[in-house]
């Protein structure tokens, strides 16, 4: 878990983006911006996705990683199809 002190610099770093953002401040200093989205995403992707998996059963986790494989055959089956198409032999 974060500390007060972690918290309050991710307080901190939330209402510089808002300041950045209400003032239109973003095309000055747009890979400020950027940082500050990324580095206030992370905590919240992996901390949602932590509790997501620790509330699966092993033949759910299964299923998802299954569902998983076949969306990726599927992408990469129409990516093979697509650059076939398009490639001049």
């Amino acid at each position: 878990m974060y500390s007060s002190h972690r918290l309050l610099e991710k307080e901190g770093l939330l209402k510089l983006l808002q300041f950045i953002q209400k003032y239109n401040l973003g095309n000055s200093v747009p890979n400020i911006v950027i940082m500050l989205r990324i580095f206030l995403t992370i905590a919240v992707s992996v901390a949602t996705c932590k509790a997501f998996f620790e509330t699966k059963t092993d033949q759910e986790l299964h299923g998802i990683l299954y569902e998983h494989l076949a969306v990726e055959k599927s992408c990469h089956t129409v990516y093979r199809a697509t650059i076939d198409r398009y490639t001049v032999m």
